[in-house]
C-alpha cells in the first residue's frame, strides 16, 4: 500500500468517512471537521508515519488533496 493509500485510510478511519466520497477535491469545509476530529487526526498521521506535523498548517489547507501532499514532503522529508 502506498503512503497516499494509507493516508487516504487514515482519512477515511478517523474522520467516518464513507470511502466513495473520498477524493482529493474533497474539502474540510464540506466535512464540518472541528477541532477536536483535526487533532486526533494529526495524532493518527504522526504515529503511523513517525513524522511531526503543524496541525496550524494543516487547518489551513482546504482539501484532502492538500493535505496529503503535506504530509508526503514531511514523509518523504
Amino acid at each position: 500500500m502506498s503512503e497516499e493509500d494509507r493516508i487516504k485510510e487514515i482519512l477515511i478511519d478517523q474522520l467516518k468517512l464513507d470511502e466513495s466520497i473520498v477524493s482529493r477535491e474533497l474539502t474540510f469545509d464540506s466535512l464540518a471537521i472541528d477541532s477536536l476530529e483535526l487533532l486526533e487526526l494529526v495524532v493518527a498521521i504522526e504515529e503511523e508515519f513517525d513524522i511531526s506535523l503543524d496541525d496550524q498548517q494543516l487547518s489551513r489547507m482546504e482539501t484532502l488533496g492538500e493535505m496529503s501532499d503535506f504530509i508526503m514532503e514531511k514523509i518523504k522529508g
